[in-house]
Formats: structure tokens, sequence, C-alpha cells
């Protein structure tokens, strides 16, 4: 049976409300990219009492490292429309995790493949 990585994916803006209209389109336009390039996803909302909608995540199950990589390459070009985008990116297996930031403001991009490098050395050591 093929085993899956999970990534869970909190975007953030220091330019929009988490519930402005146009914030919630450009967390859709990131969840329907994800969909498109790297297939299994889905979006789930925790209500937080006493505001409208909620705090927003998206789940990625990566199967493969092909996957993996294609999942990155969608978060680069996301961050890189908006400078005012962030993404809170938690790499999961079983209770391992790996969690880091990535910032429209720019990251290193050693500092990302150092990331991908990790997540795929978790999805090698998960599948086998």
């Amino acid at each position: 049976m093929e085993q899956k990585l999970d990534l869970i994916i909190e975007p953030a803006s220091s330019r929009f409300d988490e519930n402005d209209e146009r914030w919630s389109d450009q967390v859709n336009e990131l969840l329907e990219d994800c969909k498109a390039e790297v297939g299994e996803v889905r979006k789930e909302v925790t209500a937080i009492e006493g505001q409208k909608g909620g705090f927003e995540e998206i789940f990625l199950l990566i199967s493969s490292s092909k996957a993996l990589e294609l999942a990155f390459d969608v978060f680069k070009t996301w961050l890189f429309r908006d400078k005012t985008r962030s993404l809170n990116i938690k790499v999961k297996k079983g209770e391992e995790v790996i969690e880091f930031d990535l910032s429209g403001q720019g990251y290193k991009k050693e500092e990302l493949e150092k990331y991908l490098m990790m997540a795929m050395k978790m999805q090698a050591d998960k599948n086998g």
C-alpha cells in the first residue's frame, strides 16, 4: 500500500483581513493550483468563536517526490505574485513534523531547497 505524506498549509496576508473576500479568492486560487498540480487536496476551516469565517488550512496528500516538488513550485509561484502573502507549512509523518514559513517578502532558495530535501527524505522513509 502506498504511503502518503501530509502537507498542511496555512496561508496568511499582511495586506488583507482573513475575512476579506479578495483574500478568500486568493486562498481559493492557491487551493485550485494545488489541485491542478498535486491532486489530492482539501481545505478545512476551523470556526473561531465570535468571528465570521475561521482559521483556514489546506491539506495536501503527497504520494511521490515529484508531487512534493510540484507543490513547492506552486507555493513559490503563489508567493511571488503578492509580496504580502506568506505560508506556514507543516510536513507531517506520523508524530514527526517539520514546520517552516515562506514569505512573499523573500526567502533564500537554499533554505527552500533544504526544507524540500527534508520533506523528500521523510517521504522516502515513509515509502520504504
